[in-house]
């Protein structure tokens, strides 16, 4: 959607962040209605920022002006729009996470003009119904990857929006009132009914001079009556930074609700239903960057930021009639890169805020995106893969080379989870010994995975690894007896 105004003569910049979890990621970026894309071949760990051409949208009408991306192996993206210093950026939930019924309202907030959404069809073509009370309901049809914009009804009515297959919807403002007689873009993918929750916790930050808000819609409403709006104070920040107050809201409801909370900027609320126990965090280097968690107050010393416990600095603040806690983690100023924040034992909520260096009262936060939804043990392992077993007999640089032309390579084994996942995915496999991605440095002798991951863990069996100086590579046992064990061999 638009930035401030579709006449206004600063020209907005939209770009992607785009993260890989998984070795020789192909990514692909297309946008429908133009000559454009995009293929990049990224390593794990690693961030793509990537600058689009215009695709704002024409005011209220539909149009193919759709970025698509896809990869062939697991992503996480972050959406963004800078105008001036009207900035937002927010997380792009993949096809998977998107439903065929939303429900959303416009804010009791006074702003100029009508908040407006967005809706965002995927791969076939598609029926979409959308009810207000001000109209009769009207049925749109999108083409593949077409997308229709709309305006909301002014609060306090509601609108309810169904589809025949899965699509996207965008809410937001372009020119949302900030301090000092500005405005900035907001918006949010919103999340589907389906996907909705019962227990929230409502986070109180204190922003320079601004009140706080949040917007609470419930799911089985048919006007007016759906929305439930609830406004509160969050004291002014003596310091004029973003600060933690102790009047975070506990929210128990009898039926599945959505919570979006209004400042700082406009961020969906994750419901306890869906809590993990890995997240992904982004930091930019123009900005000043907060993670906001939400765990349970005897959970809070098994947090852990990379492979570090949290920094001292976090100030922490129970919530009322809850035994959950919420901290806030005060980055600084980092180059882009993406932390991993994650627990053990627990699961957890955890959202990033971004404030703008030079422009205080530029404020965007985000769900952070999600990684792995239960513990089990293995730290943060965001994503174990498919595993393929190869009917051939091969040289372990032959094997190496099959597994890169298919955009692949030999499985790094760096944990005891994963290694019992890759035997459990083999099964009763035929072959007594399979290579595997771990091979000794000719300069120090240390043995290293292709993955590049430090090697914490490991399943030599007896007598192993060797000291022949020809043995540098490694298999791994499928022999009963020896199951999974390694052995340094020759690559021969």
């Amino acid at each position: 959607m638009e930035n401030i105004a579709y006449y206004d003569s600063n020209i907005p910049i939209h770009k992607l962040i785009i993260a890989a979890l998984k070795s020789i990621t192909q990514v692909n970026i297309t946008i429908e209605d133009q000559i454009f894309k995009q293929t990049y071949v990224m390593p794990a760990r690693h961030t793509l920022e990537v600058t689009l051409p215009s695709v704002v949208l024409d005011k209220f009408n539909s149009s193919y002006k759709t970025v698509r991306v896809t990869s062939n192996f697991p992503v996480t993206v972050l959406s963004g729009n800078l105008k001036s210093t009207s900035i937002d950026f927010g997380l792009v939930q993949p096809v998977q996470n998107l439903g065929k019924e939303y429900r959303l309202a416009s804010p009791a907030t006074p702003t100029h003009g009508l908040y407006q959404f967005v809706v965002i069809n995927t791969q076939f073509v598609n029926t979409v119904t959308v009810s207000q009370s001000s109209q009769e309901p009207f049925t749109v049809t999108l083409g593949p990857y077409e997308n229709a914009r709309f305006q909301s009804e002014k609060y306090p009515a509601s609108t309810h929006l169904t589809a025949k297959t899965p699509v996207a919807v965008l809410f937001g403002h372009p020119c949302s009132e900030l301090d000092q007689c500005k405005c900035s873009m907001l918006f949010e993918q919103l999340t589907p009914v389906s996907s909705w929750g019962t227990v929230f916790i409502v986070p109180s930050l204190s922003l320079s001079q601004r009140n706080q808000s949040f917007l609470l819609v419930t799911s089985d409403g048919t006007g007016p009556e759906s929305i439930t709006p609830s406004e509160y104070l969050a004291p002014p920040s003596s310091s004029g930074q973003l600060e933690l107050t102790g009047s975070s809201q506990y929210i128990q409801a009898p039926m599945p609700v959505s919570v979006n909370l209004l400042e700082p900027g406009l961020m969906a609320l994750i419901p306890e239903e869906s809590f993990s126990t890995c997240y992904l965090v982004h930091t930019f280097q123009w900005t000043r960057n907060y993670i906001l968690i939400v765990v349970k107050t005897t959970d809070k010393e098994g947090v852990r930021l990379g492979e570090q416990p949290l920094p001292s600095s976090v100030s922490w603040a129970e919530v009322d009639m809850s035994d959950y806690s919420v901290g806030l983690v005060n980055l600084g100023s980092s180059s882009y890169m993406n932390r991993a924040i994650w627990h053990l034992t627990s699961k957890m909520g955890v959202y990033i805020i971004w404030r703008h260096n030079t422009h205080p009262y530029s404020i965007f936060a985000s769900p952070a995106a999600s990684l792995k939804v239960e513990p089990d043990g293995s730290k943060c392992r965001a994503y174990l893969g498919v595993v393929n077993q190869v009917q051939e007999e091969k040289s372990w640089a032959d094997a190496q080379e099959h597994c890169w032309n298919l955009n692949s390579q030999l499985a790094s084994l760096n944990s005891i989870n994963f290694l019992h996942y890759v035997g459990r995915e083999l099964g009763e496999a035929q072959q007594s010994s399979v290579w595997v991605g771990l091979r000794r440095s000719l300069l120090s002798g240390e043995w290293r995975w292709l993955n590049r991951e430090p090697m914490e863990f490991s399943k030599w069996g007896s007598g192993e690894p060797n000291s022949s100086l020809i043995t540098q590579c490694a298999m791994m046992s499928l022999e009963p007896k020896e199951r999974l064990t390694w052995n340094a061999n020759q690559d021969a």
